[in-house]
């Protein structure tokens, strides 16, 4: 989806097959851009039962990795100057 919106200065992968959840267009918000949306849930336990790191003492410390994973995921969109990029991160889970 990423790459038939064409909302990046980068050239167009054939083979990206990133989807982003949801593009807004039209909205007054951001200086008119469309707003490029991917949303995330998250849990401070880890597969083993384990709290992830920082999270013992706030469960919410789990944002910051799954939102550094998308910025990754997403790079040329968080770089863009034709498009807005906006995580959606949600916490599920825990105590």
């Amino acid at each position: 989806l990423v790459r038939r919106l064409s909302l990046t200065d980068r050239p167009r992968r054939m083979n990206d097959r990133r989807n982003i959840d949801s593009a807004l267009f039209g909205l007054p918000v951001f200086g008119g851009l469309p707003i490029c949306a991917d949303a995330t849930i998250v849990s401070p336990l880890a597969t083993e039962g384990v709290p992830h790191p920082r999270c013992t003492h706030d469960a919410d410390n789990v944002f910051d990795r799954a939102i550094d994973e998308k910025r990754d995921t997403y790079h040329d969109l968080v770089a863009s100057r034709h498009s807005a990029f906006v995580i959606l991160a949600a916490r599920t889970g825990g105590r």
